[in-house]
């Protein structure tokens, strides 16, 4: 596997609304993609958002500094972001540190408003599971590949509603890396999704029975750790997963992490029908 630098990079700037999902895409757009993401909050309406990413071709940071600088004014310019005073220096208050590792995410904010998704961003691409009460998409939001859940309209109603809102909820607050990766949702009816990362290397369950593959013991012993770490921070947050299999267990060049989707997981048996592009 190729080596790649991994980098640490420190926004500080005044709150606002769904910055979370601006930074986000700001890292998109340059090739970026995100790891972890740690979002702070003060109580005089600053904000601190900490962002490991990996996609940037060097360990040297000065062209990375330089790049960032340009999205930044580019967002400036076409006033993407609400006031011209929204967004403090760029140069005094972006930091990158190189070679920086963490082991989970851990998200301080309840606020709905970071996570909503406006649906017009989303780019839908070919439909890859289906099941009763939804329909599993691979697609794009802001340059990074997603994996997107719709609840079929005719399917929801009041009782779904609030088991959606709950899931929402609970996904909101689970970052780890041994757990796909909640980006964000759509809350408006009747159309409801969640988007989460996409996982390239297609499920464990797809791999052993469909494409024949077999697991060496160090890779064997690697599965069973990802698991067992994801499953664990999961336990640790008092949240039962329900229904592990390998089916539920997706994989990437930096491992494996679990499906955590249980509105489908419960109502749905959706399929998951991942592979590489």
């Amino acid at each position: 596997m190729p080596y790649r630098p991994m980098h640490e990079i420190t926004f500080s700037t005044i709150d606002k609304p769904k910055l979370l999902s601006e930074l986000t895409c700001l890292l998109g757009e340059i090739g970026l993609n995100i790891q972890e993401a740690h979002a702070f909050s003060t109580n005089d309406g600053y904000s601190l958002d900490v962002f490991v990413v990996v996609g940037w071709h060097a360990e040297e940071t000065e062209d990375l500094i330089e790049e960032l600088k340009k999205e930044i004014n580019k967002i400036e310019e076409t006033q993407a972001w609400s006031t011209s005073h929204s967004w403090s220096s760029p140069v005094e208050n972006m930091q990158i540190v190189e070679n920086s590792t963490a082991d989970h995410v851990a998200i301080p904010t309840d606020g709905a408003s970071e996570w909503e998704i406006d649906i017009k961003l989303l780019n839908f691409g070919n439909k890859v599971a289906s099941g009763s009460y939804g329909d599993l998409y691979r697609g794009t939001y802001c340059s990074q590949d997603v994996a997107i859940k719709v609840l079929k309209p005719e399917r929801v109603n009041v009782d779904m509603q609030r088991e959606f809102a709950q899931e929402v909820y609970i996904m909101r607050k689970v970052r780890h890396k041994n757990v796909v990766q909640f980006i964000g949702a759509c809350t408006k009816p009747p159309r409801l999704c969640i988007v989460t990362e996409f996982m390239s290397g297609g499920s464990v369950y797809d791999y052993l029975h469909k494409h024949k593959g077999i697991f060496k013991l160090p890779a064997l012993v690697g599965v069973a750790m990802d698991v067992s770490k994801g499953m664990s921070y999961l336990h640790q947050n008092n949240i039962i997963h329900r229904d592990l299999k390998t089916a539920n267990l997706l994989m990437d060049e930096n491992g494996v992490s679990i499906v955590f989707f249980q509105l489908f997981m419960m109502h749905a048996s959706l399929e998951i029908m991942f592979h590489k592009s």
